[in-house]
């Protein structure tokens, strides 16, 4: 009997078959090793540019330290620049409160160094207005004008506004269910858009532990751990059949959140998360200042391409949903100068 082989898998390749192949995707444009610049400075600059094709990058971190803020400013940048198509998969939030965030994000202005925007409560609270008008005085028609109401109503919102509809059109939002939303459908969105003419793709996940899994017919229901190994596996085998850099963000397990340092072995999940990543950055709470504006210290764990173990400080203007991307001046450091792990090794 004839073997054959799974969906999706192919047989060994020749060098000449595979060098064949990459100069008839180079010359019919489907081939990119550009970096696509995250929009943070410093980041871009030890990521040699940016994303880079192929990648998983594992963003991890405790909580209230901007991990989502960042995917979704990331996600805003690379959108914003015409880089790339950005889609961002959130497991916790609506596409709608992410749309409230990146309206919070796009009102911020700095005058005389003084930052200024419009905060979430902010609209909420014009929301609340339309309908206390549409309720009071009918001829208001808050409701019937619907958004262009609620915006006329907040300084600054006009504008917010105005700045998405530059760029809304490359940057796509979906809600992940935690019951459907496999590595499958992620990989699923990226052919979509690439049927769709969309070259350049980037996919954000909202979050690594929530991604389900479903096991092969007849096989046994995996454990928490199995099920993350899997995924964390998936999305790199999805990278890397696609071309498409992969940015997760990853939760940490107790004992992380114990140390008072999260480290990128102290992710959730097998040992395999940290193995399988390109880029492990994480995320970790430094200071707040009189002003009660937090700095973020974000350190390289891990970077294929790069160097790793240095850090580096990003404000965090929580208000806002943003991040100052500049960064702030930080010396570099490694990691095993000063910071062990969870087992008291470098």
């Amino acid at each position: 009997m004839k073997k054959v082989l799974p969906i999706g898998l192919g047989f060994p390749h020749s060098v000449y078959e595979v060098v064949t192949a990459f100069n008839r995707r180079l010359r019919e444009g489907k081939l990119s090793y550009r970096s696509i610049p995250t929009g943070f400075t410093p980041l871009d600059a030890y990521l040699g540019g940016g994303l880079q094709a192929e990648d998983l990058v594992l963003l991890g971190g405790p909580q209230g330290v901007g991990k989502t803020v960042a995917v979704l400013q990331m996600a805003r940048n690379i959108a914003r620049e015409g880089h790339a198509l950005a889609i961002v998969v959130c497991f916790e939030h609506s596409e709608i409160y992410l749309l409230l965030r990146l309206l919070s994000m796009e009102s911020v202005e700095v005058n005389d160094g003084i930052l200024d925007g419009m905060t979430r409560k902010a609209l909420r609270d014009a929301i609340l207005r339309a309908l206390d008008a549409e309720d009071s005085d009918p001829t208001q028609h808050g409701l019937e004008l619907g958004l262009e109401w609620v915006l006329a109503h907040i300084p600054g919102a006009e504008r917010a506004f105005n700045r998405i509809s530059r760029y809304w059109q490359r940057l796509h939002l979906v809600r992940g269910s935690s019951r459907l939303t496999t590595v499958e459908v992620l990989e699923t969105y990226i052919e979509k858009a690439q049927d769709d003419g969309f070259q350049d793709i980037v996919l954000f996940v909202d979050y690594l532990q929530k991604v389900p899994y479903r096991p092969p017919i007849g096989a046994p229901d995996p454990d928490t751990t199995q099920r993350i190994g899997h995924v964390v596996g998936g999305l790199k085998d999805v990278a890397l059949a696609t071309g498409v850099p992969i940015v997760a963000v990853a939760a940490s397990d107790e004992a992380g959140l114990r140390a008072g340092r999260v480290r990128l072995a102290d992710l959730l999940g097998p040992s395999l998360v940290q193995y399988e990543c390109d880029v492990g950055i994480i995320q970790n709470p430094h200071d707040v200042g009189a002003d009660g504006r937090q700095t973020v210290l974000w350190t390289i764990e891990k970077n294929r391409s790069g160097p790793n173990g240095v850090a580096m400080l990003f404000k965090l203007e929580g208000r806002y949903f943003y991040f100052d991307p500049q960064g702030i001046p930080f010396p570099i450091h490694r990691l095993s100068d000063n910071i062990e792990s969870k087992n008291g090794e470098p």
